[in-house]
Order: structure tokens, then C-alpha cells, then sequence
């Protein structure tokens, strides 16, 4: 019958077994040789378990009461609403028809089973595992051991009080599975790590690891579950501290060359020490005030000397006044432009003529540094 399924007609086996096709007979009659002969008849009680045991991936679950089912390979098929099938909560389905304009796949054969009869047969295809969930109602995450064959979940039992291992494992198949979004990324976890994306491409011989989605996602048990310890809820692991998690994927080496050559902040002439901002595929940006930056006379670098920070030179006010890669070059050349404009503008503050020469300040001209 899975050979050669019928055109039309019941998709339910067991009204096929009543009325055989000839093809279907000779057929049986050719394997039956095989196998030493005898008259061999259908069983329809062990039919469901044999058919389980060649077609696991296409034992099925309900999903509706519109004839959706869920298979165990975690494909979609589908009956007819009106089938008489479609009122069964398992079934095994060895005939599949993929349509191209459905994403369901039409079952063609199939059979009730019996799901508990078949775990007592095969308890090896069942696993029990413990995951977590947003619960909606309740605004919290829910722990539950959840019993499966393949893609289909069983049962599921809510624990009430799991052990802190079991909870922070739980955790973390979660954020496996719902992705980094739901972490709370600070700006400071953030920035660390596109200074390792940064690192990778700006200094590519020192073996930065990798820190993209899929990467973070494979390593979890070694950078964020012992941050897990003691969580319990959504507003514990929005507590967890990521950048000091991230820290884990270096050795002591690494992190001292990354402070090093891609410092997280930079100490300006005044003493100011200011944070540097990184993007990954541009050079890292540092917004200072003007007045701090007298008397630097050339552009700051890191990566040992390979990449120019980009300055944004900002007026008393904290307005962008100036954005450049070269300050000698602004020093020289278009802060003329500037002086004279900030000069009636800001009339309270030191706009010298020499800047590479001049004191840096964080004050107006009448107060000292």
C-alpha cells in the first residue's frame, strides 16, 4: 500500500485492509515468497507498532481540530476537517503527499496509534529533558520537565521548585533556543564585544574568539552559565552582568592586549578619561570637547598604531563642531573656520590660535583647569 498508495478513497489502512487492490495481493504473495511462504494475514493490532518502527519520523500528533497534525520530524501534514481520522489524537502516517502550495503535507495512509502502547514498546525513542518558557499570564519564566519523541512533546509536568543546576540549564536551553535578544545588553557588554569584533579584524594573528550570534549561542556553557547560578526569574537574568561573562571566552593574555590595543576609554590631554565607541567595519570613535584636545598634536591610534580613532570635536555645549581622522591636519587648516565662529559664540572660553601648542582645558579662560 506505501508502494503504491491508492488514488482515492479513505486515507484510513484499515478500510484498504478490507478491500485489497490486485496489485496489493500479488504483491504480498511475492513477499510472502520470500520469506519461506504460508498464507500470512493482516494484523491490524500490530500494524500500527510495526509501521511506528519504520516510519518513526511520521508518527503524529493533533494540532487542531481542523486536521492538522505535527509530525515527530517537526514537519506539518494535514486531513481533511472532515475525516474521520482527524478525530484521533496519534496517528502513524507512512503515505505523505508534499504539495508545493501547502506547507502541510497531505497525509494519503494512515493509522490510529497508540502512543502509551508504544513507549512501553520503544522507551529508548523517549527522552525527558527539562526546559523553560515565557509564561504570558503570569509575566514569569516557567520551568517544566517535558517528555518527547522527536519534535513532539508528550506531556509536560511544571516543576515547582527546581535545583539552582537544574534552573540554570533550563535557563540556557531557553536563550538557546529564543536567541540573544532576550538577554539585557548594557552598553558596556555591548561594547566589548564589538571591540572583539574589531580585534578579529584589526588584529587577526592574536586568535580573538569568534562572538557572532551563532558562535556566542555554542559556547553558552562556558561564558554565561556560571552567571546563571542563583537566577530564577526574567528580572534575575536581566540582573546578569554580560560583559563580565563575555570576559570568560579570554585568557589573562588576551584581556590585557585587548585593554591595551583597543582600550574601552581614552584619557584625553585634560586627564578626562573618555569612552571610546567601536562598530565593527569602522574605526573607533571618541566625542570630546574641543578645549580638552589642545595640545595633542597628532591623531590617537589603537590596534598598535593601525587604526586612526575618529574625533568628534564638540563645542562647549557638547555640539558636534568637527569630525576628523587627522588632527594635525584640523589644526592647521579648517579650525581657523572654527575659531572664528566659536570666538563670538563662546566668547568665555580659550580659543587659541596655536591649539597644537596650547594648554588643554575643561574650563572657561577665567577659571583655572
Amino acid at each position: 500500500m506505501i508502494e503504491e498508495p491508492p488514488k482515492s478513497g479513505s486515507p484510513d489502512i484499515r478500510d484498504h485492509f478490507h478491500r485489497p487492490l490486485p496489485h496489493w495481493t500479488a504483491r504480498a504473495r511475492q513477499l510472502r515468497s520470500r520469506r519461506g511462504g504460508g498464507e500470512g494475514r493482516p494484523d491490524l493490532d500490530l500494524a500500527p507498532l510495526l509501521l511506528a518502527w519504520g516510519f518513526r519520523d511520521r508518527i503524529a500528533r493533533r494540532r487542531d481540530a481542523e486536521g492538522r497534525y505535527q509530525l515527530a520530524s517537526g514537519a506539518g501534514a494535514a486531513l481533511a476537517p472532515d475525516d474521520a481520522l482527524s478525530a484521533q489524537e496519534w496517528l502513524i502516517a507512512p503515505g505523505l503527499l508534499q504539495l508545493s502550495q501547502s506547507p502541510d503535507a497531505r497525509i494519503r495512509l494512515a493509522l490510529p496509534l497508540d502512543i502509551v502502547r508504544l513507549a512501553a514498546a520503544r522507551p529508548a525513542w523517549f527522552s525527558r529533558s527539562t526546559a523553560m518558557h515565557w509564561d504570558q499570564d503570569k509575566g514569569s519564566l516557567r520551568v517544566v520537565q517535558r517528555e518527547r519523541l522527536g519534535r513532539l512533546v508528550l506531556r509536560e509536568q511544571p516543576q515547582a521548585r527546581p535545583s539552582d543546576a537544574v534552573m540554570a540549564q533550563a535557563l540556557l536551553d531557553w536563550i538557546e533556543e529564543q536567541g540573544l535578544g532576550v538577554l539585557t545588553w548594557e552598553r558596556e557588554a555591548i561594547q566589548l564585544r564589538q571591540r572583539l569584533l574589531c580585534a578579529a579584524e584589526w588584529l587577526p594573528e592574536a586568535g580573538w574568539p569568534a562572538v557572532d550570534d551563532h558562535a556566542l549561542l555554542a559556547a553558552l556553557p562556558r561564558w554565561l552559565l556560571p552567571s546563571l547560578t542563583g537566577v530564577r526569574d526574567a528580572r534575575g537574568l536581566a540582573r546578569v552582568n554580560l560583559a563580565e561573562a563575555l570576559l570568560r571566552l579570554l585568557d589573562w593574555p588576551l584581556r590585557q592586549r585587548l585593554d591595551s590595543q583597543l582600550p574601552s576609554h581614552y584619557t584625553v590631554p585634560t586627564g578626562s578619561r573618555l569612552p571610546l565607541r567601536y562598530q565593527q567595519g569602522e574605526p573607533p570613535v571618541l566625542a570630546v570637547r574641543m578645549q580638552e584636545m589642545f595640545g595633542e598634536q597628532q591623531t590617537p591610534c589603537v590596534a598598535q598604531g593601525r587604526v586612526a580613532v575618529v574625533l568628534e570635536l564638540l563645542s562647549p555645549a557638547h555640539r558636534p563642531l568637527q569630525i576628523t581622522r587627522d588632527l594635525a591636519a584640523f589644526w592647521r587648516g579648517a579650525y581657523r573656520e572654527v575659531q572664528k565662529e566659536m570666538k563670538g559664540r563662546y566668547p568665555k572660553h580659550p580659543w587659541p590660535d596655536d591649539p597644537a601648542q596650547a594648554l588643554p582645558t575643561r574650563r572657561t579662560r577665567n577659571k583655572t583647569q
